[in-house]
């Protein structure tokens, strides 16, 4: 496995691991799902995007693989919004909500940043990823936060 390829999957094993939402986790709500597939969702799609460029950044990022990550991120953003607004409906408008919208912002940021830029050093890219990965573990931080003041 390549490098980069190995630290987006431990940047998204590690963020997995804090999915634990604020709520008891015997609570198998409508929300709590849904919540839970938006999560998951925002992760993988995050993953999947990012395996379609990582080992080939080193080399040359080719047309294809471009195009192939271009359509990937559309896919995940039109995924992502539609689970969004689906957790946004379960839960009291406020912090949480508004804290949620911010982790979807710095997903969306994170996405984005899978793409390397033009002739963009291996080491750059890698430290890039790290940032917009611990801005997106910290975003949602802040939702589990904002959930758990809400009860």
């Amino acid at each position: 496995m390549k490098h980069g390829t190995a630290n987006a999957w431990l940047l998204v094993a590690c963020l997995w691991a804090g999915c634990a939402c604020a709520q008891a986790p015997g609570d198998d709500s409508a929300s709590i799902r849904a919540l839970r597939v938006y999560r998951i969702t925002t992760q993988r799609m995050l993953a999947s995007c990012s395996d379609v460029i990582a080992p080939r950044r080193f080399i040359r990022t080719t047309a294809a693989a471009l195009g192939e990550y271009r359509a990937c991120a559309a896919r995940a953003l039109e995924d992502s919004g539609t689970r969004l607004e689906a957790v946004v409906r379960t839960l009291a408008m406020g912090d949480s909500v508004r804290a949620l919208r911010e982790y979807h912002a710095a997903f969306v940021r994170a996405l984005a940043g899978v793409q390397p830029q033009q002739d963009e050093p291996g080491s750059a890219y890698d430290e890039r990823q790290t940032y917009l990965f611990h801005r997106l573990a910290h975003a949602w931080a802040r939702f589990e936060l904002a959930e758990t003041v809400a009860q």
